[in-house]
């Protein structure tokens, strides 16, 4: 349990999801699963020598390897957070909290005391210290080897994604119920099951192109209706929607999938999708990722579909009916709920406010739009986002943390008496609306 009391604060705060709690999942993390991920890393820059010339492999090997090493022994013994030490255009920021958090604590924080979401989010940040010190002549993604296999084994799914969104012509207009849009909703909750962090790195194995109930994911919430209604409302000639990117591989080419059955589909006249900055949570994905994944969808390997949806996308992207972008937001320890009222996140909540819906993919977003705290699962889905209301929210996520909310009485008994470890084991899944604050 999160706390003894964490249950029955509904009215106040829940306690953060943290490893201090010796029997939860943060805390199985932290021990266990980060430090998995850290030695993978250093084992696969290792050997990736071809990259490198010789003066970079040897700031690889001093500055990376060694980084990375030293950064698993703090996290295993516990040592306190430290500053970064780099000059990247958020350092500041990170170390200004860092500071605040040392002075409201009256003591340092460390790896198994704070909250989960910060430390995760500071264990990645690290990474990227390392990188930008290294300083190489050739950009470097710490991830990239286990992001390829990724994409190699999407082939599957790309079809038949790719198949149910070129179908998807027109039929906002017809009165069949949006058949390809609600595929490929529960293909993108499917395809959240590939997320290279949760498997520490494992090889991405060949995701299975079926939908969720085929999958044998539980749909705990499924609002798939209200989303429809959502932009039917507002009008498929004027809606735009926002997509909160999350992984590479399978999701990402599901999530490509479904921005073109809503612009084909005419559920949506423009689509925004939101990449990482940098290389983030292992297998989030960035500007090149998306790139990649289009030459990669152009290159045939998931078929003559995958190349007709690829020249479709690009045509999208050329006349900005379909659009993509970072911002560094999307990269910090906040949740959602501080983006509106904190500097570095408010931009990105006035580009999000000018959204017909804004669609969240994936366990982080899920987790940072509900604060990453101990919510008890029927905590009403609007409290639990608190002040993070810029447009109407459809978030979709199959469960891999020990956090969710707006469940009904008696659902994660249920859920429960099927899957002991049903929070945290990708076993159930929601697609989950939340309609604007005013409606």
């Amino acid at each position: 349990a999160q706390s003894s009391d964490a249950a029955t604060q509904v009215d106040n705060m829940p306690e953060p999801l943290s490893a201090r709690f010796v029997d939860s999942f943060a805390y199985k993390t932290v021990r266990d699963r980060l430090p998995v991920i850290l030695a993978k890393v250093a084992d696969s820059v290792c050997r990736r020598k071809s990259e490198f010339n010789s003066t970079d492999m040897d700031r690889v090997k001093s500055v990376i390897i060694g980084g990375v090493s030293r950064l698993r022994n703090e996290l295993q013994t516990d040592k306190p957070l430290l500053p970064l030490s780099d000059s990247a255009s958020d350092t500041t920021a990170w170390n200004d909290y860092l500071a605040e958090l040392t002075e409201t604590l009256g003591r340092a924080p460390s790896w198994f005391k704070e909250p989960w979401l910060y430390v995760e989010c500071y264990m990645y940040r690290r990474l990227l210290e390392l990188v930008n010190l290294a300083d190489l002549t050739v950009g470097i993604d710490l991830f990239a080897p286990e992001k390829r296999q990724s994409l190699l084994g999407s082939a599957a799914l790309a079809a038949a994604a790719a198949e149910a969104a070129l179908a998807a012509e027109a039929e906002a207009e017809a009165a069949n119920g949006a058949p390809q849009l609600r595929r490929l909703l529960r293909l993108c909750l499917s395809a959240n099951l590939a997320d290279l962090s949760l498997s520490a790195l494992a090889e991405a194995h060949q995701l299975a192109a079926d939908d969720a109930n085929s999958s044998g994911l539980i749909i705990l919430l499924d609002h798939t209706d209200q989303f429809v209604d959502c932009l039917r409302q507002r009008g498929p000639a004027v809606a735009v929607v926002h997509i909160v990117l999350d992984n590479v591989g399978p999701e990402l080419v599901s999530d490509l999938c479904l921005a073109e059955c809503l612009l084909r589909g005419g559920h949506a006249a423009k689509v925004r999708l939101h990449t990482k900055a940098a290389p983030w949570f292992v297998s989030d994905a960035t500007e090149l990722d998306l790139a990649a994944t289009l030459d990669w969808l152009t290159s045939g390997s998931a078929g003559q579909s995958s190349v007709q949806l690829a020249e479709s996308l690009r045509s999208r992207l050329s006349t900005g009916q379909l659009s993509s972008g970072s911002d560094p937001f999307w990269t910090t320890w906040l949740a959602f709920a501080d983006m509106e009222t904190s500097p570095l996140g408010a931009k990105l909540y006035k580009k999000l406010s000018q959204a017909d819906c804004v669609v969240l993919k994936g366990d982080l977003n899920y987790r940072k739009a509900v604060s990453d705290l101990a919510w008890p699962p029927t905590a009403p889905l609007a409290k639990a986002v608190g002040r993070f209301r810029p447009a109407p929210l459809l978030l979709v996520r199959t469960l891999k943390s020990n956090v969710v909310a707006g469940l009904a009485p008696g659902q994660a008994e249920a859920a429960a008496a099927q899957h002991s470890d049903w929070m945290v084991a990708g076993k159930c899944g929601v697609l989950q609306f939340l309609p604007a604050e005013n409606a």
